[in-house]
């Protein structure tokens, strides 16, 4: 019994939590990456314009 309640607090909690902590990473990663190609851009132009 105590394996079975185990398993669904793995299911119920940490499975998802995951999943929306993965989310979370994967978006702040993708904004990290669009800021610095607009600071990549700010700079060329700045030097070159």
């Amino acid at each position: 019994m105590a394996i079975c309640i185990a398993y669904l607090g793995v299911g119920v909690v940490a499975i998802p939590t995951g999943i929306i902590s993965a989310g979370f990473v994967e978006q702040y990663q993708r904004k990290s990456n669009i800021s610095d190609l607009k600071d990549m851009d700010i700079k060329e132009n700045t030097f070159y314009g």
